[in-house]
């Protein structure tokens, strides 16, 4: 089931690469919209989507994941379909805000669904494996949507979201024809109370939304790809413009073949939080880095300067997907996973929402402060998810110990 899995999401990817590439190409370009404004309903409607999360949990804990998880994908294709077709800045943010709302509860869907069919064991490798698909589909769909640019006027780009909707469509296919039996788990049918909710029992347990909400401050580093390296070429014309796109293709090539093999590195609540310890450390070395980067930015040692932490910092953001993931199951109750993912998702788009906007200000202007701040950040997220999680795990080894006893005293 996880290959049918990692293959419908491989196809589905492929129309996340082409929305993403043209969305805004399509609105400024094709629909004539001023582009700020279509900037900030988009930023708006990502933002919004994630309010969405917690209800979705929810949702997932009382009905089958398959079914909700083939609602939010037509939802998805409909919203495509009418983004394609709409033609001001109204109709604009309502297929944005709906699109959005029904890819987050996707996420979680998709967590949900890989606890499911993995072994407890697996389920972070597995997911890394899903992530490694994803990665590749959105990198593949980009790549068709910048040549698809160069031959289709604006306006003929609506075909590229129309093609994104098929792809969810697809997907959804999947579920309902190679994911159809996978049920709950026998933990959530048995063990659950009707009278908890599952959203309450998730944000009220301190570790898991302590160590994800680490999990999520770690999350800024996505954007230093896409936002950081931009803005030293922008800001230094001493380094190539060559230099950006180049930086975020080297991380995609090592996120795509190294993911798996470093999740499968990572078992258990110990070693999972010291592969958060060390991304926050590697993290934060890359990142004060960049300060480096700014003086030597008019030679050619500047250039090599960047690419090497271009490459600390993807390993950085493999040791921490490859954490976060095991930790995201792991420390959570199994019997309200869909709230548990809920809260493991909506902290780390909080975080990479929130990336662009701090990557901005750090180095906006090329000032040198702003590094070494994003830096200790991302060291201090790492020891604190480490040490969050080293007590649950304590805790977990003194109740077994306990149940041991009295066992034995009986």
């Amino acid at each position: 089931m996880a290959r049918w899995l990692a293959l419908g999401l491989l196809f589905n990817s492929l129309g996340t690469g082409l929305y993403g590439a043209v969305l805004i190409l399509y609105f400024v370009g094709g629909v004539h919209l001023p582009a700020a404004q279509v900037g900030v309903v988009a930023t708006v409607a990502a933002v919004g989507g994630l309010l969405f999360l917690p209800a979705a949990g929810g949702v997932l804990d009382r009905h089958r994941a398959v079914r909700v998880g083939t609602a939010f994908l037509v939802v998805e294709a409909a919203a495509m379909v009418w983004l394609a077709f709409a033609d001001s800045i109204v109709t604009f943010g309502i297929g944005a805000l709906v699109a959005a709302f029904a890819a987050q509860g996707s996420k979680v869907v998709r967590g949900v669904l890989n606890a499911h069919i993995s072994p407890k064991e697996q389920r972070g490798k597995v997911r890394a494996q899903l992530r490694s698909c994803a990665n590749l589909g959105i990198a593949s769909g980009a790549a068709i949507a910048a040549i698809a640019v160069t031959v289709l006027p604006g306006s003929e780009l609506r075909w590229l979201l129309i093609g994104n909707a098929l792809t969810f469509l697809v997907l959804a296919a999947v579920y309902l024809t190679k994911l159809r039996d996978v049920q709950q788990t026998p933990e959530r049918r048995t063990g659950a109370s009707s009278r908890r909710s599952g959203t309450i029992a998730a944000w009220s347990d301190r570790t898991y939304v302590v160590v994800m909400s680490m999990n999520g401050v770690l999350g800024v580093q996505y954007a230093a790809l896409t936002v950081g390296v931009p803005l030293l070429v922008a800001t230094r014309p001493g380094l190539p413009e060559w230099l950006a796109p180049t930086a975020l293709l080297v991380n995609t090539a090592i996120v795509v073949l190294c993911q798996a093999p470093m999740s499968a590195r990572v078992d258990g609540v110990p070693a999972a939080g010291r592969s958060l310890l060390f991304a926050g450390l590697m993290l934060g070395i890359s990142s004060a880095g960049f300060v480096l980067a700014l003086l030597l930015s008019g030679s050619g040692a500047g250039v090599a300067l960047v690419l090497a932490l271009v490459v600390i910092h993807s390993l950085g953001e493999l040791l921490q997907v490859a954490g976060a993931f095991d930790l995201s199951y792991d420390l959570a109750d199994s019997r309200y996973m869909g709230s548990y993912q809920g809260v493991y998702a909506w902290t780390a788009g909080v975080g990479s929402a929130l990336g662009p906007a701090v990557w901005s200000v750090a180095l906006a202007g090329g000032t040198l402060w702003g590094a070494p701040v994003i830096a200790a950040g991302f060291i201090a997220a790492g020891v604190t998810a480490w040490v969050a999680a080293g007590r649950r795990r304590v805790d977990l080894d003194a109740r077994v110990e306990a149940t041991i006893r009295t066992g034995s005293g009986n």
